[in-house]
């Protein structure tokens, strides 16, 4: 079933000419981060040459790696649109060894950061419990807010060295923004799907008008030839076993951000979602892995998942894995057009800005959404709060921060970093002394449904159960012991016993009596009027209706009914 908030689900096939385009918008929003190898460059004192051959690089290793995470078959890919961008979470680390050994030494501990993102993948099938969607949700806002910084400033026109607002920026912004967001909200399906697009377009238009394009930009645009093979500069391999403990710091941080994105697509792909697909997650992580060890082998930037992109897929309405394939192949095109990868590249501030508020939105919102997928006790709620504190800090008070060893440097180098591995952590602890078993006992003369409500409401925000899954339990086991007192099945206490893990709630009741029928349909008219055990039966239909699965057995006057509801 298709979620009503998409136009074109992932299976389905946009016509040519709405995959281009739609291909295209992701583009503009992902050559954002091709700032980072430029950055990396800049550190190991490269020249415009070197910065040329890693972006062309990264663009190659991005196009790849889109491609394998796009695909639905094979051990790899997780099969939704998710383009991979070079990523923050190897910037800091990436820098410590262009400082110490220069470029060959941050490609050779790319490859290794890879590596141990593919290492990780072959286990996530069993690390499931480490990625409940508390955490997955704070990760994907948390990558929402992470933007904000970047996003604003480039807004209102102030880069990195600018201090004071550009009214004529600001403009532009805003105009830019506003287009984006009117076609999201008033215009029908077609225009949405291009909203991005449209919006990107105007703002590069009023953008020429006012004069926010630099006369440099404008001639470098102009200079670079439309066809032009690569240049061969790779500086070769280093490694470095002190580098190990960041890089791998920096890889973790990847991890946790792609797991929330893969989760994130899940949830928006599948109206009935109701929890993690783990195998799917490990699919993805090994393309993500293969991706970063394609950058460090072919002479780019650190890559990973894009959240900024599954952010304009949810904006869009749009996340058709034919448009992923298009954008891995736009991507590797434009290694060979140099023309139409700086028309990109130099895309003026206040555009680029309005691109990253756009879908910093969706994001953050998509977040929350996951979050609250769960019940919130004070555990999770302590999880969410202090992850987002601790992402926070970050940018409110840096110099916190400044005097740290250089290896543990990279948990606290992003806010993003930082969140994640504070709800992580923070997951693991409150773990401790959640029991996953809980019994109660109830006697006739006790107020049954408000008992069972207050038990099950309780265990459930402990475990972390998803509301729907305790409300079903809510009313099977209401009725179920109602019935048993009711029919006098049992005259003396009933035992309840609950058993929860991520994939299950189990529910089994004992008591001393007569058993109780589970039929498969319904008594009839005539039956319910003269048989005086009807009732009781009619009750067990409807137990037997709304319950997965129901298993009664009787041994020596005890019986047991258990009850299964899938997680």
């Amino acid at each position: 079933m298709k979620p009503a908030s998409l136009i074109y689900s992932v299976e389905e096939s946009p016509p040519l000419g709405a995959t281009l385009l739609l291909a295209v918008q992701h583009l503009i929003i992902a050559v954002v981060y091709l700032v980072y190898p430029v950055i990396v460059v800049t550190e190991a004192g490269g020249s415009l040459s070197q910065a040329t051959f890693a972006v062309q690089f990264s663009m190659l290793a991005i196009g790849i790696g889109t491609i394998i995470q796009v695909r639905n078959s094979g051990p790899a890919g997780s099969g939704f649109l998710i383009p991979h961008v070079t990523t923050a979470a190897y910037l800091m680390p990436s820098i410590m060894a262009a400082r110490s050994g220069g470029l060959a030494l941050v490609l050779g501990m790319t490859t290794v950061a890879g590596l141990f993102v593919v290492l990780i993948s072959r286990f996530m099938n069993k690390l499931r419990v480490l990625f409940p969607p508390e955490v997955s949700g704070v990760v994907v806002a948390m990558i929402g807010f992470s933007l904000a910084k970047a996003a604003i400033s480039r807004f209102v026109g102030m880069g990195t060295a600018e201090s004071v607002i550009n009214p004529a920026d600001l403009l532009v912004g805003g105009v830019t923004l506003g287009t984006m967001i009117a076609l999201v909200v008033w215009s029908n399906g077609n225009l949405r799907l291009y909203s991005a697009a449209i919006g990107l377009a105007v703002g590069y238009g009023l953008s020429l008008i006012l004069g926010a394009f630099n006369a440099k930009a404008l001639a470098d645009m102009a200079a670079a030839p439309l066809v032009a093979l690569p240049s061969w500069e790779h500086p070769g391999f280093k490694f470095d076993l002190y580098l190990i403990p960041p890089f791998l710091i920096g890889a973790l941080a990847s991890v946790f951000k792609a797991s929330g994105v893969v989760i994130n697509c899940q949830k928006i792909n599948d109206p009935e979602w109701k929890r993690a697909d783990m195998h799917s997650v490990g699919r993805g992580l090994l393309a993500d892995g293969i991706g970063c060890i394609s950058a460090g082998l072919l002479g780019g930037a650190g890559t990973s998942m894009s959240a900024a992109n599954v952010g304009l897929s949810m904006a869009t309405g749009a996340t058709s894995r034919r448009v992923g394939y298009f954008i891995g192949m736009f991507f590797i095109l434009l290694v060979f057009l140099p023309k139409f990868s700086v028309v990109l590249t130099l895309m003026p501030l206040p555009v680029m800005g309005a691109g990253l508020l756009y879908v910093a939105s969706f994001l953050i919102a998509s977040g929350i959404q996951l979050i609250m997928t769960r019940m919130m006790d004070s555990r999770r709620t302590f999880i969410v709060g202090l992850s987002f504190l601790a992402g926070i800090s970050i940018e409110v008070m840096p110099g916190l921060y400044q005097n740290l060893s250089s290896w543990i440097s990279p948990l606290f180098s992003s806010s993003l970093t930082m969140a994640t591995i504070t709800a992580f952590t923070l997951n693991l602890i409150f773990r401790i002394g959640v029991s996953q078993r809980a019994s109660m006992e109830l006697s006739p003369e006790m107020d049954v449904g408000a008992e069972i409500y207050r038990f099950l409401e309780s265990q459930g925000a402990k475990w972390g159960a998803r509301p729907q899954v305790i409300h079903e339990a809510k009313h099977i086991m209401r009725e179920l012991v109602e019935a048993l007192f009711m029919h006098e099945k049992t005259k003396g206490p009933v035992q309840i016993e609950a058993l929860f893990d991520e994939y299950n709630l189990n529910l089994n009741t004992t008591y001393n009596g007569r058993p109780m029928e589970f039929p498969q349909s319904p008594p009839s008219e005539n039956e319910l009027i003269g048989d005086p055990n009807s009732l009781s039966r009619m009750s067990g239909f409807m137990i037997q209706f709304m319950a997965e699965k129901v298993t009664a057995t009787t041994s020596s006057g005890t019986c047991k009914v258990s009850i299964h509801i899938t997680h």
